[in-house]
């Protein structure tokens, strides 16, 4: 989920919990108002993407290994939540610690949750399990999601100005993104029913992603031992989606999309399956990390010069109509038999040497 979306739900969530009079009898509220909860609520949402700091060590163990693990696990966010408040009481020297423990934890919470419903998967578990949960719902950024969660911070405000501290009236606010959401199910959910009872899909096993621009747009993959088998669907046109597609400059985009009855099927091979030289590299210890992290592995290219020939692979399940995709990596040979492992530059044609 993008860093914006993030803060705003950040905000929304630190206006939930009730504040609690001191033992004294001295209300302590005013030491966490609306503005304070929300800029609170705001930066520790932030918090467990500090993991990018990670990413310069090492790109591809942060994106096989690092990312989205120990400081994005469940088990974990009451002690990220412990720490954080406490360091907060003490600069900002603020009395209500309880509250203020629980407008973290809920900042952190929504971060984990924010992300489970994209496709990267989250390891709610790390350290004691690697198991990742991706529920498939939202692209990484949707401007819808994020108008709506906007809407419900508005509804927030009004119910605070109007003194409405009942807490059906703060949940109740809550109420646009998740019905936003519920609407996206649904749409996944009658897109998937429709494939199945036509047989429309190649193999059994099917799994819809969420694509730019649009909640109506998804693609669709599925696969069997030996192959991988990519489609891009939509529930129903998308005109402001395919304008701003235009406008983007992403060639394709909006063609690449029909109807559940003229799926337009395309099969990859399984790197694990294809020719020798691809086995190969596919199979070299060095690139044990992108083989754990890719779910859906294709052959991008196979290139060769007089130094040296690479085979370059990256994940269908960042791979959109019209937009280079994402996560590219290569294993390359030289003419002297030696491996090397290559990345290529996020929104960029270069590529560069992993050391």
């Amino acid at each position: 989920m993008d860093a914006l979306t993030h803060v705003l739900i950040g905000a929304l969530v630190a206006q939930l919990p009730a504040a609690k009079p001191s033992s004294a009898g001295a209300d302590t509220s005013t030491k966490t108002d609306w503005e304070l909860r929300a800029a609170i609520g705001a930066a520790v949402a932030l918090f467990p993407d500090c993991d990018y700091l990670l990413f310069w060590l090492s790109p591809l163990d942060f994106l096989a290994y690092w990312h989205r693990a120990e400081t994005h696990s469940l088990l974990l966010s009451p002690v990220w939540a412990a720490l954080i408040s406490y360091l907060l009481c003490k600069l900002l020297r603020l009395a209500n610690a309880a509250l203020v423990f629980k407008i973290c934890w809920l900042a952190i919470i929504s971060h984990l949750v924010a992300d489970t419903l994209t496709v990267y998967g989250t390891r709610w578990f790390a350290p004691l399990s690697d198991a990742q949960f991706s529920w498939d719902l939202l692209f990484i950024i949707d401007p819808y999601f994020t108008l709506s969660v906007i809407l419900a911070a508005l509804l927030m405000y009004i119910c605070r100005k109007k003194m409405w501290h009942n807490k059906r009236f703060r949940l109740a606010a809550l109420g646009p993104p998740l019905l936003y959401l519920a609407a996206v199910l649904g749409i996944k959910l009658t897109l998937t029913a429709h494939i199945q009872q036509q047989t429309l899909a190649p193999a059994a096993a099917m799994r819809l992603l969420p694509q730019p621009f649009s909640p109506l747009y998804w693609q669709v993959l599925s696969e069997d031992e030996e192959h991988i088998y990519q489609a891009y669907s939509k529930f129903t046109t998308d005109p402001l989606a395919d304008g701003l597609s235009h406008a983007a400059g992403v060639k394709g985009f909006a063609e690449a999309y029909t109807e559940t009855g003229t799926l337009q099927w395309r099969s990859y091979t399984q790197p694990a399956h294809s020719d020798p030289i691809i086995r190969q590299a596919w199979q070299h210890p060095d690139f044990k990390a992108f083989r754990d992290f890719a779910e859906y592995p294709v052959v991008l290219a196979k290139e060769t010069s007089a130094e040296q020939g690479c085979v370059w692979f990256s994940d269908l399940r960042y791979h959109w109509p019209g937009i280079q995709p994402y996560f590219r990596y290569a294993m390359c040979q030289t003419r002297e038999g030696q491996w090397q492992l290559k990345r290529g530059r996020y929104f960029s044609e270069h590529n560069e040497e992993v050391n």
